[in-house]
């Protein structure tokens, strides 16, 4: 844009700016957008106007279109189709401000513009001019009626013509005027025709109805001083000489004008009456209304009386028509939609339950007055001969909307029920109740589900596009019915979710959970009804279960189920007030529960159950307690001291009683530790049968074992009264039972140190086998001289047991377990290595590897002497430890150190079956490799080659060689357990530093013969077995070395041979196929020389 451009825009923008008059406008609100539109306007020749306006903000608007919202226009109009610049803006542009509506400023136009340039103009001919003027009155009266009537008004339209009696024989004149006359005909009788229906609209409330009489008098008034006018009287004179048809009409109307002016003040005076109550009723509230309502009725009935013109039946039907619109009126702006479909439901109900006794209670004080009315009426009427006058309106009329309106309302509280039933709307209550069991969640899964349908319900009803307030619009019957529709079947679904949620309910707090759960969602009365319903079965099962209780108690009373731990009388006792006490927190928990009124049968049916069940039981408890007395009574009347003089252990001397007072000092010192005392009953403990059956199964002996003697009747009688105790005051202890019971806790803080030592001492025999007992006899001897004091000399009376004599014992005992700890972990680690040995193989075969000649023996070499080095480490590992463990049985006497020899025998055997077990191992893993088992056949292990040398075919290594070579290795595996001399000979002292060597060189033939795989060599005599056998000893086993022992056990032997068959088989096999390359031997025996010379 060019400079010079820039300014002139500019020009004419400050040009239009300064002539703007519309309210509110300041230049501070002129944008550059404004500007921009300016441009466009004055540049294109296409936008003919521009128009400038406020709103009620006082935002400026400027646009080349009409703005619809604007009361204050400015318009700039171009004259043609032309472009404006600064220099030709005042003659190119025409301008003006529109105020009110477009038709007031074009009526004004008309008067001030139009009509003085009429009047003014003489030019014309004479034909014209009467043309035109005829139809400028005739459209200046029509537009003078349209604005008049905008504005509530009946303006009669008076042309400005010079009137003159002499000229009423003037036809043009005449025409002229009858035509203004029959407008006004038309125009008066409108009014009259609209004086008792235009009113009646439908909605119209008290106050609109003294408006519109306002308005009517105001009207009639005005028609009545407009008759009145002189043009209006010298139009009507000159009609009248000219005796026109058309004034009768006229005349007639304007005295029914007249008449209806003052019938219309009539009625206002007696509707103003209304006014200041039909005000306070349009602002008070629905709660409010229906205390206004009688004496709104008394004035309407004082208008019923008195009134001249107002007091018909319609008239005051319609009246009391408009009294129920005004009330729907002020009921609905209290009713909130949005509220209600968005879950606000608490105000909504309240709001719309006012509505409903609104709506009740004006129809009930109508009827109360009218009553009132018609016997006033009767009676009044009774004393003279006029007839009664009564109220008998057209109640349907008076009433329809008011009742369509409160039934629509009853149907909007419906909604909110579901809101507060399926949405959990109102009251605080945003979250389902917690459900428990394995159905838990799919109770809740359903109920969201059902909340989801039913929020689609809602929405539905939110997306409707008219007014659901507005009873006149009937579509809502059909919408409404398909949501009571839906809500019924969600109705359906939710209480077969109560039912199915109680199908799986075995006990009664569990139904009570969930009816109490189910209570706090159940809010509609089909729902209520369901959960009641199975409140009446959860009482049902309380029923039974009052009856399962009485049948366990008769069949159980005579021997209760009690543990080992609960006394005979207290405890039968406790468990029957356990029954009791379980079916009357059931009660309680019933009792909780709301959904039943109260005073049902069902309550009444319950609590006389429960009294019968818990007299049975209290007289149980009674009988049990006198029991308990009587045998209180025959342990001693006065002193009860004269038990705790007993020693405070006692040793056993038989398997099962050393056992049983073991196991069970161990019970009833836990008891009395935590307050419970030794069971009532005689039956030993079966805990103590299954100890000692363990014992005998590890050869163990229970004999001299320790057992806590602390006098079992005192057990039982504190256990009797600290179970008593648990009556809490309804039960009586004797004196002499409190007597001693004051010295329960010192005496089980005696007897518990006391069991300890008896537990410590007894720790040590079961770690002992009956042959390890003997072993550690003059051990265990010295101990007993320290326990000795407590089973002889000192008493549960003794004084400073727990100071010197617990303590003494249980370091000695402790330094005792110790070294039974010691020994055992060392036989272990004798053990481990015994168990390491027996896996160790002495022999190492590679899978799916074939040798070939001399790597086979070199590997087990190899492997012979790790295994050797393993060995010699196993033996010094068990050697030392048998040694260290020897170190406390030096100093015992002669039965110790023979019960160590036969100790050291045994471990000397255990090793000797670890040796056997790996050297038969290693042989079998060498006859599998060669023979093969009865689930594989053998693969190959040797690799041999077919040799032609000096005419002959032969094997390269021979079988021979191979025989001699698996004979060696499977010798060479005796010779490697030799490096393992006997520990009878090593142990204490007495070992010899170099283990024994075998005597004599072996030699391991097969029982099958050989055939010879050449003709100068041959294989052993099939006949024997083993040739140069090791001699042994005449001393026996204990005598020869694990060498001898092993190498002539028979099942290691038959290995031996097994082996050996296997070899002679596979030579046999190969011998044959030898065979198969003598048909060639031509090839190699003929002269080659010759052959070729030929």
């Amino acid at each position: 844009m060019s400079a010079s451009s820039f300014d002139e825009t500019e020009e004419l923008v400050n040009w239009i700016r300064d002539r703007i008059r519309l309210p509110g406008y300041t230049q501070a609100k002129w944008t550059p957008s404004d500007s921009a539109c300016v441009k466009d306007f004055a540049d294109s020749l296409n936008i003919p106007a521009l128009f400038i306006s406020t709103n009620t903000a006082h935002v400026l608007r400027v646009g080349t279109t009409a703005p619809r919202d604007a009361t204050t226009i400015m318009y700039f109009v171009k004259n043609g189709q032309v472009s404006v610049k600064p220099t030709t803006a005042v003659t190119a542009l025409q301008f003006g401000t529109i105020h009110g509506e477009g038709i007031s400023s074009l009526l004004q136009l008309m008067n001030t513009f139009y009509m003085q340039r009429l009047q003014q103009e003489t030019s014309w001919p004479e034909s014209i001019q009467k043309e035109f003027t005829a139809q400028f009155y005739r459209f200046m009266s029509s537009l003078t009626e349209t604005v008049s009537r905008g504005c509530g008004k009946t303006v009669l339209y008076l042309p400005p013509i010079a009137l003159d009696k002499a000229n009423y024989k003037d036809k043009d004149l005449l025409q002229q005027l009858e035509s203004t006359v029959i407008h006004w005909t038309r125009q008066i009788k409108e009014v009259v025709n609209n004086q008792d229906n235009a009113h009646d609209a439908e909605g119209a409330g008290p106050l609109e109805e003294i408006k519109f009489w306002e308005h009517r008098t105001e009207d009639l008034s005005g028609i009545t001083d407009q008759l009145n006018r002189p043009g209006v009287k010298d139009i009507v004179d000159i009609l009248s000489l000219a005796k026109s048809s058309y004034l009768q009409p006229f005349e007639t109307l304007s005295q029914i004008i007249k008449q209806g002016s003052f019938e219309a003040n009539d009625n206002l005076r007696f509707l103003k009456k209304l006014c200041p109550i039909c005000e306070q009723m349009a602002t008070a509230s629905p709660f409010d209304i229906p205390s206004l309502l009688p004496k709104l009725l008394t004035s309407i009935r004082l208008i019923w009386m008195y009134s001249r013109f107002y007091n018909t039946e319609d008239r005051i039907t319609s009246l009391l028509r408009k009294v129920s619109n005004e009330i729907i009126s002020v009921c609905c702006k209290t009713i909130s939609l949005q509220h209600i479909f968005n879950g606000d439901v608490e105000g909504s109900i309240r709001n719309l339950e006012e509505t409903i006794e609104c709506g009740v209670a004006w129809k009930t004080i109508y009827y109360s007055v009218a009553k009132s009315v018609n016997q006033a009426s009767t009676s009044t009427t009774t004393s003279s001969s006029t007839p009664p006058v009564k109220w008998k309106f057209d109640d349907t009329s008076i009433f329809a909307q008011v009742d369509a309106f409160v039934q629509r309302c009853r149907e909007l509280l419906e909604v909110c029920e579901g809101q507060i039933q399926f949405a959990r709307k109102g009251q605080g209550s945003s979250s389902l109740p917690c459900f428990g069991g394995n159905r838990g969640q799919e109770i809740v899964k359903s109920l969201m589900g059902i909340e989801t349908q039913f929020h689609q319900h809602i929405d539905r009803l939110r997306r409707l596009e008219y007014d659901i307030l507005d009873v006149k619009i009937t579509f809502w019957h059909t919408d409404f019915n398909v949501f009571k529709n839906g809500v019924k079947d969600l109705e359906a679904m939710t209480q077969n979710v109560i039912n199915a949620a109680f199908d799986s309910v075995s006990t009664i707090s569990a139904g009570c959970d969930l009816l109490q759960a189910f209570q706090t969602i159940a809010k509609r009365e089909a729902i209520r009804r369901c959960v009641e319903k199975r409140t009446v079965d959860v009482y049902g099962m309380f029923k039974a279960e009052v009856v399962t209780v009485r049948n366990l108690f008769e069949k159980n009373k005579a021997v209760p189920p009690l543990s080992i731990t609960e006394p005979q009388y207290a405890g039968a006792a406790l468990w029957a007030r356990g029954l009791q006490l379980r079916v009357k927190e059931d009660l309680a928990r019933l009792a909780l529960l709301t959904s039943l009124p109260r005073g049902a049968v069902e309550l009444d049916e319950a609590q006389t159950q429960f009294d019968g069940l818990k007299a049975v039981l209290h007289d149980y408890i009674q009988k049990k307690y006198n029991d308990w007395i009587d045998e209180l009574n025959s342990l001693g009347t006065t002193n009860l001291n004269s038990r705790l003089e007993n020693p405070l252990m006692t040793k056993t001397s038989l398997a099962l009683d050393a056992a049983v007072p073991t196991a069970a000092s161990a019970s009833t010192a836990g008891g009395v530790a935590g307050g419970n005392g030794a069971p009532g009953q005689t039956n030993p403990n079966p805990h103590a049968l299954d100890v000692t059956n363990a014992d005998k199964l590890l050869g163990r002996s229970n004999k001299g074992f320790l057992h806590c003697n602390f006098d079992r009747p005192l057990l039982q009688l504190f256990a009797e009264v600290h179970y008593w105790q648990y009556f809490n005051g309804e039960i009586q202890i004797p004196y002499i039972a409190h007597d001693i019971c004051n010295q329960k806790e010192q005496l089980r803080v005696l007897r518990e140190h006391v069991t300890l030592v008896v537990r410590d001492y007894n720790r040590i025999l079961h770690e002992l086998s009956t042959t390890e007992r003997r072993l550690f006899d003059d051990i265990i001897r010295k101990l007993d001289r320290r326990i000795q004091p407590g089973l002889a000399k000192l008493t549960w009376l003794s004084k400073g047991v727990v100071e010197w004599y617990v303590n003494d014992c249980r370091k000695h005992c402790e330094a005792t377990y110790r070294i039974v700890r010691e020994f055992q972990d060392n036989k272990d680690v004798v053990a481990s290595n015994c168990k390491m040995i027996a896996g160790l193989m002495h022999i190492s075969i590679e899978r799916n590897n074939v040798y070939d000649d001399g790597v086979f023996e070199v590997k087990q070499v190899s492997h012979r002497a790790a295994m050797e080095t393993k060995l010699k480490a196993a033996y010094e590992n068990i050697r030392s430890t048998m040694s260290a463990m020897y170190v406390h049985f030096t100093a015992g006497p002669g039965d110790v150190q023979r019960e160590w020899a036969r100790f050291v025998e045994r471990a000397d055997k255990t090793l000797e079956d670890s040796l056997r077990q790996s050297v038969k191992k290693s042989l079998q893993e060498l006859s599998k490799a060669i023979n093969g088992d009865a689930k594989t056949d053998p693969h190959p292990l040797f690799r041999v080659h077919v040799i032609l040398e000096d005419g002959k075919v032969e094997f390269n290594p021979l079988m021979v060689n191979l025989t001699q070579m698996v004979n060696t290795a499977a010798k060479e595996i005796f010779n490697v357990i030799s490096v393992v001399p006997r520990l009878t000979a090593t142990v204490n002292g007495r070992a010899d530093d170099h283990p024994p060597q075998p005597s004599t060189t072996t030699t391991i033939t097969t029982d099958a013969p050989t055939q010879p795989v050449d003709g100068s060599e041959s294989a052993t005599s099939p006949t024997a077995v083993v040739a140069g056998a090791a001699t042994t000893s005449s001393s026996g086993s204990h005598t020869s070395s694990f060498y001898q022992s092993i190498f002539n056990d028979e099942e290691i032997l038959k290995v031996l041979v097994h082996i050996m068959n296997g070899m002679s088989a596979s030579a046999t096999e190969l011998q044959k196929y030898l065979g198969y390359w003598d048909k060639y031997k031509l090839l190699w025996n003929q002269d080659k020389q010759a052959f070729i010379r030929r």
